[in-house]
């Protein structure tokens, strides 16, 4: 089915060694892709941070300081692409002090925590699984899980990566591995991420593909959600512009079918690791309610009921979480100033301005959107950068509120000022439609 919001939280450029295109090619794809929200999130192997022999001594603090210098400047070249700042640290609890120095002095947005290879062996990629005997197998994934459970407990990281890793390279295409076996580390693992408030990842780069093991994502998921787990984000680990956002909407089929409502993106909590503020994965059902309620919101939950299918309980209960989770903002009265004796003056103004360097457009809204005159703002793609619907008294004062207050923040370039002569239409309201006029000869009067 089709989404509104989609975000792929996982992917690379060519700043990590295994990716093929540049960093601004995958912003330019993902915009064309309309994405919600893109992150890139470039290697850094914490445990070759300084180069190691064995990788062809390569070292990733270059990587870092590369990525996080293209991330500033394509997040400049793509203003209207919510274009995030990501890192991926592999083997974090391997080189503590690597991954502390590449997090120091850097605003990232997402950090994703991943373990590709375990302490003294060769990355997954390069197992042979018909070298080991079972024996040995059970000891490297027990050795995984508890290499995992170390990371979870140092924190630093906002979600963990493919967690199936090891399945895409010890099993064969279109097998079905299973992580039954290791049930109770699993769990631990699991019940640890939620303890810490650290996301999982749906990894969905092998969802489509038909030379792979089909990975057991249901019964991780199934069990995540079992447990209370909740935060999911999802990412494509798309190393080419081709493979950007593959597999995501297939992945929030399976979330939905599980019986998850929402995933995760990104948002600033604290240093380093910034939470995720959770997009619902909307039903149709939810998504008429949505509806009904912006075009009339005095609609009783019994009358919402009968128009979407749901008993009055479960529609109640639906409004309710919709208010908690921010769906719902509020409710309001759409007033015909017009129909009153009120001045009321109104304008939209379009402001192009300078994105801050670490923040973007944000800062500037944060600060518009603080003066009372101002009732809406907007980021917008073309001409001009935000547009703020400004109401005051009169044109005037709004005018003067323009030249003293907007036009003076740092940051603003120019504004453009378009006042309001005639409302037509609001919120699916008509405010051009005839009223019933009062008879005023007596019959509507008090004795």
């Amino acid at each position: 089915m089709g989404y509104k919001y989609l975000a792929d939280c996982h992917s690379h450029s060519n700043c990590s060694f295994d990716a093929e295109d540049p960093m601004q090619a995958m912003c330019q794809k993902a915009q064309e892709l309309g994405l919600a929200y893109y992150t890139i999130t470039d290697h850094c192997e914490c445990d070759q941070y300084d180069g190691s022999a064995a990788f062809g001594g390569r070292k990733y603090r270059d990587t870092v300081v590369r990525s996080y210098a293209e991330y500033e400047e394509n997040q400049k070249r793509f203003p209207g692409l919510r274009f995030l700042k990501g890192i991926e640290l592999g083997q974090p609890v391997q080189n503590l002090e690597a991954a502390e120095d590449a997090l120091r002095g850097r605003k990232y947005d997402f950090v994703i925590g991943s373990l590709h290879q375990i302490r003294s062996e060769e990355d997954f990629y390069w197992l042979n699984p018909e070298s080991f005997s079972p024996e040995t197998l059970d000891d490297i994934f027990h050795r995984y899980f508890a290499e995992i459970m170390e990371m979870i407990e140092w924190g630093k990281f906002d979600s963990l990566a493919h967690i199936t890793y090891p399945l895409r390279y010890i099993c064969r295409p279109g097998e079905r591995p299973s992580f039954a076996k290791y049930q109770d580390e699993l769990d631990a693992v699991l019940r640890g991420l939620i303890e810490k408030d650290i996301a999982i990842e749906f990894n969905t780069s092998r969802i489509l593909r038909k030379n792979a093991p089909v990975l057991p994502d249901r019964e991780i998921f199934t069990r995540y959600k079992a447990l209370g787990g909740r935060r999911i984000t999802l990412g494509a680990d798309a190393h080419n512009t081709e493979s950007i956002a593959s597999g995501i909407k297939e992945g929030l089929d399976l979330l939905r079918d599980i019986g998850f409502t929402e995933y995760t993106r990104t948002g600033a909590d604290r240093v380093h690791t910034r939470r995720g503020k959770g997009v619902r994965i909307m039903d149709k059902k939810m998504e008429r309610l949505l509806k009904l309620l912006q075009e009339d919101a005095t609609l009783s939950a019994q009358q919402l009921s009968v128009m979407i299918g749901m008993t009055e309980e479960e529609t109640a209960a639906a409004i309710r979480r919709l208010e908690k989770d921010g769906v719902i903002k509020g409710y309001r009265a759409l007033i015909n100033w017009e129909r009153t004796e009120v001045n009321r003056a109104s304008a939209l103004i379009e402001l192009r301005v300078t994105p801050k360097k670490d923040s973007g457009f944000d800062e500037l809204a944060e600060h518009v959107k603080a003066f009372p005159e101002v009732e809406s703002v907007f980021l917008m793609s073309g001409g001009y950068d935000l547009a703020v619907i400004v109401t005051a008294a009169t044109m005037s004062e709004i005018a003067m509120f323009v030249a003293k207050r907007l036009a003076t923040i740092d940051g603003v370039l120019s504004t453009a000022t378009h006042f309001i002569l005639t409302k037509y239409k609001e919120g699916s309201v008509d405010f051009t439609s005839e009223v019933e006029e009062i008879d005023e000869r007596g019959s509507n009067l008090c004795d």
